[in-house]
């Protein structure tokens, strides 16, 4: 028995056989739709059926300042996604494009550091106890040439 809606006919005599078969149709449409949990008032229903498994069917990629998009579908154990994933506005940088340029940076840094200071021959000079006026003189000028070797640009 299956529901057809255009019975009865309008103006057309209630024949119980032809109502009990549409009411009956309409009864196994409504027993064959999968029903949730109970709803917010607590109304019981029977569990619907479970899905199994959750896939992604699709990853796209949209254009800058689009809104991301996402598409679901249930085919009865299997909840379907389809994402759609707008690119980077403009002028925006990658993960990777910083992690590049930051180990750049470092290395960089790095590697200049300490030429900052080659040019400062080292010292030499054994001090004796007490270190005299000349070695004290020759230490505070070596300070003097470090720090100054030392500041940046």
């Amino acid at each position: 028995m299956s529901f057809i809606s255009t019975l009865p006919a309008d103006g057309s005599e209630l024949v119980s056989a032809e109502m009990r078969s549409q009411l009956n149709g309409l009864h196994d449409e409504i027993l064959a739709i999968p029903v949730g949990p109970p709803g917010p008032l607590g109304d019981p229903g029977p569990q619907g059926p479970p899905f199994a498994a959750a896939v992604v069917d699709g990853v796209t990629t949209l254009p800058p300042l689009s809104g991301a998009t996402v598409t679901t579908t249930f085919d009865g154990t299997t909840v379907h996604f389809e994402f759609g994933i707008p690119t980077g506005v403009p002028g925006e940088v990658s993960a990777a494009q910083l992690s590049d340029a930051t180990a750049n940076t470092l290395s960089s840094a790095l590697s200049n550091s300490s030429a900052n200071t080659n040019a400062v021959a080292i010292l030499n000079l054994a001090v004796a106890s007490p270190p005299t006026q000349a070695q004290v003189q020759t230490l505070a000028n070596k300070l003097d040439e470090l720090i100054l070797a030392l500041r940046r640009a």
